[in-house]
């Protein structure tokens, strides 16, 4: 492979590596940049349930769970491939000797065992003591518990096969669900709708990750193909809330049900000019790229759903959009993938 086929974030030597800070080691083995993702999963999870920021404490509690989760996926994702990244990615902060592995181990697990304090926290002191439970009570540790195993058996033993996409994706799906863990039995009937726009959410992811399955080395076209397809046709099935006959937040406004399908088309238009690029060749630069901007338009969308939830509410799709800027702006230092 060609320098020039290499993309930039990637041009690291391992002694490059040992020479940074142990903290810039840690964040790099984080990937820092997605994190932000993650918390607007949360947010727009729990406001198509509360069409606000209240609870603040359970909103606090949750997003705290959801980093802490997340970081920890992507840590151990080096702890278990430390003998492959040894071979073929020994500029990785664990394999380089920037992060020793039982450190990135501890730290790993321990985020893990920190989500689920969170998640307990989470219903016991955002959880308004006059609403009712909407299904067993301490939602949010259920949750918590359903992605840590997800977490587990995506990283140690699913991870090369073909169920690793739906897995990654289905970790999406409960991280939305973990932001609408506090509804309570006023929120009963929204429901399914949401179980819509997380699912929707988790094909898109699954199709992401079918996108980069070969990232690191030049990609079939096929494979890129598959994964664009699976990418618009999550978005395509949230983009049908609208019509499906669910009930929805009363304070979306009936005469522009049409805003979700019209913002979803924008971003399957952007995404399939990128992708197709990728497609056409298929070289890692391109590629990684691609994947970068599909994860990026993850807090594009979702500032586009809480914006069809409430448009008079400018606030909640601005709270949304600023969790771009640290993405972004960590993205120039930190790969993404």
């Amino acid at each position: 492979m060609s320098k020039s086929q290499v993309h930039p974030e990637t041009e690291t030597t391992p002694g490059a590596v040992r020479q940074e800070g142990r903290f810039k080691s840690i964040l790099r083995l984080m990937r820092i940049p997605n994190i932000f993702t993650a918390i607007a999963d949360v947010l727009v999870g729990f406001i198509f349930v509360h069409q606000s920021f209240e609870p603040q404490l359970g909103l606090l509690f949750l997003v705290l769970t959801s980093c802490c989760l997340y970081s920890a996926g992507m840590i151990l994702n080096d702890v278990f491939d430390v003998e492959i990244d040894s071979r073929d990615r020994p500029d990785r902060p664990i394999p380089s000797g920037a992060i020793p592995f039982g450190l990135a181990a501890g730290l790993g697990f321990g985020l893990l065992l920190a989500g689920l304090v969170f998640s307990f926290l989470a219903y016991s002191f955002g959880h308004p003591v006059d609403r009712t439970s909407l299904w067993f009570g301490h939602e949010p540790f259920l949750i918590a518990t359903c992605l840590i195993v997800v977490i587990l058996l995506y990283n140690k033993i699913l991870k090369k096969t073909p169920l690793a996409p739906p897995l990654m994706g289905s970790c999406r799906f409960f991280n939305i669900l973990l932001g609408m863990s506090l509804a309570g039995k006023e929120s009963e009937n929204l429901l399914p709708a949401g179980l819509i726009i997380a699912g929707g959410m988790g094909v898109y992811i699954a199709g992401v990750t079918w996108f980069a399955r070969s990232e690191a080395r030049e990609s079939g076209r096929g494979l890129l193909a598959f994964g664009l397809l699976t990418m618009i046709l999550g978005l395509a099935g949230i983009a049908g809330l609208p019509f499906y006959g669910l009930d929805l937040p009363g304070t979306v406004n009936p005469l522009k049900v049409w805003l979700l399908p019209f913002v979803m088309i924008l971003f399957a238009y952007s995404l399939i000019r990128f992708a197709l690029r990728a497609i056409a060749d298929p070289i890692p630069t391109n590629v990684q790229l691609t994947i970068k901007q599909c994860l990026l338009s993850i807090i594009l969308i979702h500032a586009g759903i809480v914006f069809w939830i409430d448009t008079n509410q400018v606030q909640f799709p601005l709270v949304v959009l600023m969790l771009l800027f640290p993405a972004i702006l960590l993205g120039r230092w930190f790969k993404s993938t």
